[in-house]
């Protein structure tokens, strides 16, 4: 059963962090978030937090026991609708790969040293609505899957990042989704082959693109609820074959896709949904009552709650 646990959002000026003291962080922040991601972005071993708001990205450093520092504030000329954390030039550090929704680009902030001095701007670059990072054609450069209007775009690392005007990515393979814009997309081996396959929500639509010698190839789909907006992957069954669970914002609820697996053939059982609050909007996953079994907890923003399972 689904319950009420907390508030994440006090007005569009707070936002509560849960740590793992059963407490919260309260940040108070000069405009309202559009996105974020949590990484270790200075090496101290603490989790940090960046944050995109309407032209600027706030990275707070983790102090380790639940707080944070005064944050750094990077200005942005855009509207970030999406931020990743990725090591992009492969230095060791954690880098920020950002979608600007208002100026239809993709830009790159370097980590030196904990600091993001300059921004990259992908040239003839649009933006996105999610963004996977990993290295597909496995020549040892970051590649990028974009979720598109109606498409997934690759993306293929070049290598050379001490250029500022040249692009860092060349783009590739782009791969139609038949219902439409898309609005999330996720990575893992769904057919346990060894190679990365993808896994997108288009419309109403849940769809698996598996990737094989000539790219890749939409092999499973499923109908979701309403207004798809956000997935996360795993076993939750522990069967040893991924599932995924999907935010459905008009819906209300949250839709649990059991995986099936014959040989290297993957494919959705039918569904569970759940009915979580108004306007479910991001997921989470992690064993978080200590019982072995992965819970999720879903952020609704129609009605300011975090719902737990």
């Amino acid at each position: 059963m689904w319950q009420k646990r907390s508030i994440l959002f006090i007005g569009l000026m707070l936002l509560l962090i849960l740590n793992g003291l059963g407490q919260a962080t309260e940040l108070s922040l000069p405009g309202a978030p559009t996105c974020a991601t949590i990484s270790d972005f200075d090496g101290d071993g603490n989790s940090d937090l960046a944050i995109g708001t309407d032209g600027a990205i706030l990275v707070y450093s983790g102090n380790g026991d639940g707080s944070f520092s005064v944050p750094t504030i990077i200005l942005f000329s855009g509207l970030p609708n999406v931020i990743k954390a990725a090591d992009v030039n492969s230095d060791g550090r954690m880098d920020l790969v950002v979608s600007d929704r208002k100026n239809g680009k993709i830009k790159i902030l370097l980590n030196k040293y904990g600091e993001f001095s300059s921004i990259h701007t992908e040239n003839a670059s649009r933006a996105a609505n999610d963004i996977v990072g990993y290295d597909f054609n496995a020549d040892g450069y970051l590649d990028m899957a974009l979720a598109e209007n109606n498409a997934v775009s690759i993306w293929y690392g070049l290598g050379d990042y001490n250029s500022k005007e040249n692009t860092w990515f060349m783009s590739g393979e782009n791969y139609s989704i038949p219902t439409g814009t898309l609005s999330a997309i996720g990575k893992a081996d769904f057919n346990q082959d060894g190679l990365a396959d993808l896994v997108v929500t288009a419309g109403n639509m849940l769809y698996v693109l598996t990737q094989e010698t000539a790219g890749f190839t939409i092999t499973a789909q499923a109908q979701t609820g309403y207004n798809p907006i956000a997935l996360a992957i795993a076993d939750f069954n522990q069967d040893w074959v991924l599932d995924v669970v999907v935010a459905n914002k008009n819906s209300n609820s949250v839709g649990l896709f059991y995986g099936s697996l014959e040989g290297v053939l993957y494919s959705f059982e039918t569904p569970i949904y759940y009915p979580v609050g108004y306007s479910p909007s991001s997921l989470a996953i992690a064993d978080f009552n200590s019982d072995t079994c992965l819970d999720v907890v879903v952020a609704c923003e129609g009605d300011d709650t975090i719902i737990a399972q």
